[in-house]
């Protein structure tokens, strides 16, 4: 904001100085330099003192502005990989990594929303640069989420393939004595409560890769 201020300063001054080089050739100024009469000219410097006044005045409104940015931070400034990390410590559930997914997906459609540019008063805030960034950072942290959403629900996805294809075998394997009777009679009872918590297995697996298409 300063650099900005000091550049339209040093334009207005070098208007005024255009005129060094000529001078009145009549009247009772002639012979006097123009660069003398237009510093004296006082609506020039009402208008010199008004847009000083002006760049002061904006000064927090164009820093609010910057700073509204400022909640995205973390996309640079965090570590990905270390902070996911912790984040996989607790285990979560299929439904958790897909909130942030979500969460990333969100932040990205909202920095997507920001202008390119902004005028405020004599100010243009060109947000090009800043915006393609942090929308690149957002996508990169919604990508690495959403890989780990993927490996956990292919892991799930084969636990459960695992699981049907042991039963599977065991159930086909011939009986030869009591104590297999006694595990396949076991065996089928467990099955018979997965039947009532089949929907509970694989729904959730059937969701999360419909989100991730």
């Amino acid at each position: 904001m300063d650099v900005a201020q000091d550049t339209i300063k040093q334009v207005i001054l070098s208007i005024i100085n255009i005129s060094d080089s000529l001078s009145w050739w009549s009247g009772e100024r002639k012979g006097q330099a123009f660069n003398v009469s237009i510093v004296a000219n006082n609506k020039l410097q009402h208008i010199v003192r008004k847009v000083e006044t002006t760049m002061r005045d904006i000064h927090p409104v164009v820093k609010k502005q910057l700073f509204s940015l400022s909640c995205y931070d973390f996309l640079w400034a965090d570590n990905m990989y270390k902070q996911s990390e912790e984040f996989l410590i607790g285990n979560p559930c299929l439904a958790i990594i897909h909130r942030e997914v979500k969460r990333f997906l969100d932040i990205e459609e909202k920095i997507k929303g920001y202008p390119e540019v902004m005028e405020l008063g004599c100010i243009c805030l060109d947000y090009s640069l800043m915006k393609d960034t942090l929308k690149g950072l957002a996508g990169s942290w919604k990508s690495h989420y959403a890989t780990i959403l993927h490996q956990r629900v292919k892991d799930e996805l084969h636990h459960v393939v695992q699981y049907r294809e042991t039963v599977w075998q065991q159930l086909t394997t011939p009986v030869e004595s009591l104590e297999q009777l006694n595990s396949i009679l076991t065996l089928l009872e467990d099955l018979q409560d997965m039947e009532n918590k089949i929907d509970e297995v694989y729904r959730p697996i059937e969701v999360m890769y419909e989100h991730l298409r």
